[in-house]
């Protein structure tokens, strides 16, 4: 494996030691991915895949050489209005995560974002969350389709996750503003309902955008599909049941991931 490097300030590797799922190289990074001028024509690049810039600092940035008509359309610029500028944690494992599953990263830096927490606890509609790998790994983020396996993988990570994340904070607001499910850059389409219901909470909102708990909405639609897909997990026909198995299984892991990296933040100078 190559030596792995990073050009972006606010990241820092760390080794954990402790056997298990968490041990080796992982890299710490605060991103915050709102543009400080440009705001328009950056998200414009973003929404429609145009070639774009992120900073050392981790901001994207406009490109000076882009000469084209930079136009979104008056719903999006009402959710531009209300953005905030966010910074995020995210944690990436350095080693590639090659699983060759459907949906599932392949070849990839895994990463997750611990704070805010962007999980399907806290967003079981996200269009662009990966499901849980088992019970080693909650939710991470689906940035990109492509492996990411040479000495440069970590910047190249940190540069999809940016605009990932823009993209995120517009998806956010919109399903605040308009409780409408809506992903609107090109990072891929959806992934597939049947792989996420797996996983969900019937106390969480529903994945539709109707806005109800999932428990009062599709999740006796989609059990059935569950059920046939995994009988040997999915023979949970109550709510009750449903509830404690994916408290055993998955908030754990969900909820002990995040505690563990937080306190990793809180030991690391960003400030050098």
């Amino acid at each position: 494996m190559p030596d792995v490097h990073c050009n972006f300030d606010p990241c820092r590797r760390i080794i954990v030691t402790e056997e298990g799922p968490l041990k080796g190289a992982w890299w710490l990074c605060k991103i915050t991915p709102m543009p400080s001028e440009y705001l328009i024509e950056t998200i414009s690049d973003v929404l429609y895949g145009d070639e774009i810039k992120v900073n050392r600092k981790t901001r994207l940035e406009h490109l000076d050489s882009c000469n084209r008509d930079h136009k979104i359309n008056g719903r999006v610029k009402s959710i531009v209005k209300e953005l905030d500028d966010q910074e995020f944690w995210i944690v990436i494992k350095e080693e590639p995560y090659v699983l060759n599953r459907v949906n599932q990263p392949r070849g990839q830096c895994i990463a997750f974002c611990v704070h805010p927490e962007i999980s399907l606890f806290t967003y079981p509609e996200h269009l662009h969350l990966n499901p849980p790998i088992g019970i080693t790994y909650p939710a991470s983020i689906c940035y990109s389709e492509q492996p990411s396996v040479d000495n440069k993988r970590i910047d190249q990570t940190i540069f999809e996750i940016t605009i990932w994340l823009l993209n995120h904070m517009l998806f956010s607001v919109n399903l605040k503003k308009r409780n409408e499910v809506k992903w609107f850059g090109k990072q891929g389409d959806p992934l597939d309902d049947i792989y996420f219901y797996e996983s969900l909470h019937p106390d969480g909102r529903c994945r539709c955008g109707s806005g109800k708990k999932l428990k009062d909405c599709h999740l006796k639609e989609i059990l059935p599909s569950l059920i046939k897909k995994k009988p040997e997990l999915f023979l949970l026909n109550t709510v009750s049941k449903r509830v404690k198995y994916i408290e055993e299984r998955y908030k754990s892991v969900n909820d002990e991931f995040r505690d563990f990296f937080l306190k990793e933040f809180d030991k690391v100078d960003f400030s050098q």
